[in-house]
């Protein structure tokens, strides 16, 4: 079975980008922009963190706050990004209403600018590294559903540190997310073109990116008996760096308490 996590714009516009509460953000310079990432990334990622080549960014450009203009955007504004040397990079590409998707081709430090026609209104300063790998993040969330036998269903989100700890019963599914990483180990922002892999005793997708929710993760819910354990290969595209997981399994329910 497997899945792709791709970067159409379309797919990112049926997350209603145009208000609403975004992900992580910072004012820039100036005083006049919040510069706010559109998706969130794990590990309570920010949009001042290294950001990752060749991986998409996608930027919101809000009112700093001020009463209900918390999360509106700057719909008149457009976005340029420019070098260390001030030079123009031709790498945004627009999803509307002052949002859009930025590309860093090469390592080094940049600006977010926000224009306002044709003047400067704000900026933000970021740093880009290149990308030596990709890894599973600590956090791991396993959904659970259960019937007792009573008639009675329940069911229970829990975030476990580290994929290790979960075996994979039944009635649950398990979200991991990926993280691109730098020569030194360090986490790394970016929208990640993955596909996944696995036996056909799964269901591999990913929930399409829209505002405010985790990029880059992958699903995987039993769909039939399934062996003693399972392999599940996640590769990134843009890179050829890949994840084997391996997932211990149970073809029988996790149980809960329907009564409390």
């Amino acid at each position: 079975m497997r899945i792709a996590q791709t970067l159409l714009a379309l797919s990112l516009a049926a997350g209603s980008f145009a208000c609403g509460a975004t992900s992580d953000g910072q004012i820039g310079e100036n005083g006049e922009v919040r510069f706010s990432l559109v998706v969130d990334f794990i590990d309570n990622a920010s949009i001042d963190d290294d950001v990752a080549t060749h991986r998409t960014l996608f930027v919101a450009m809000q009112h700093p706050k001020r009463g209900f203009l918390d999360d509106e955007t700057y719909t008149k504004l457009s976005l340029q990004v420019r070098n260390e040397d001030g030079e123009l990079v031709s790498s945004v590409f627009p999803l509307g209403f002052a949002q859009y998707g930025v590309v860093f081709e090469q390592a080094g430090r940049y600006k977010l600018v926000a224009m306002d026609g044709g003047t400067q209104l704000d900026a933000f300063s970021i740093n880009v590294r290149d990308v030596d790998d990709i890894a599973l993040s600590r956090r791991v969330v396993v959904s659970t559903t259960y019937e007792d036998d009573n008639g009675d269903t329940c069911a229970r989100v829990q975030e476990l540190d580290g994929i290790e700890n979960v075996v994979l019963h039944e009635n649950q599914s398990v979200q991991m997310f990926v993280v691109p990483r730098a020569s030194d180990g360090a986490d790394l922002i970016g929208f990640l073109a993955l596909t996944g892999d696995g036996p056909d005793s799964v269901i591999l997708h990913s929930p399409l990116v829209g505002q405010g929710r985790r990029a880059n993760s992958l699903i995987v819910t039993p769909d039939s008996t399934m062996t003693p354990s399972i392999r599940v290969v996640i590769e990134d595209a843009d890179g050829g760096h890949r994840i084997d997981v391996e997932l211990p399994t149970k073809n029988e329910p996790f149980e809960l308490d329907c009564s409390d």
